[in-house]
């Protein structure tokens, strides 16, 4: 089950991984079945997919620690049950709001069909000023 701490911004994934700001790319490269799907200058991305059967996540690293963590549905086909997982992530999250740790946000876009929950650390809300 995922958990969520509003107060930190710390999210636990199954398998015990715990996600803050900052994080280490070493922890994300060591998680079970973590890929990495993208690389240049300072910058990486790694996902993990079918977490807890539901979302892809996927961790986005500046100079090697978590900037923004991203819970990812999408095509074929949504069902409304895997909007209704979405929704409740984001209500878990207390919805789309801004926090001393990060911003929280959902994304719909509509040419890809993928619906995102987003967390926006505060490490990448400063560096984007």
């Amino acid at each position: 089950m995922i958990e969520i701490n509003t107060r930190t911004g710390e999210v636990k994934l199954p398998n015990e991984l715990l996600i803050f700001n900052g994080l280490d790319v070493e922890v994300v490269k060591n998680y079970l079945g973590s890929k990495k799907t993208f690389e240049y200058e300072n910058l990486e991305k790694y996902s993990v997919e079918d977490v807890e059967g539901k979302f892809l996540v996927g961790f986005d690293f500046y100079q090697g620690k978590l900037e923004i963590l991203s819970f990812y549905i999408g095509p074929p086909e949504l069902s409304f049950s895997e909007r209704e997982e979405l929704y409740s992530l984001l209500e878990l999250l207390g919805g789309e709001k801004t926090y001393p740790w990060g911003r929280v946000s959902y994304h719909k876009d509509m040419k890809s069909l993928v619906e995102s929950v987003t967390i926006l650390y505060s490490s990448f809300l400063e560096r984007r000023g």
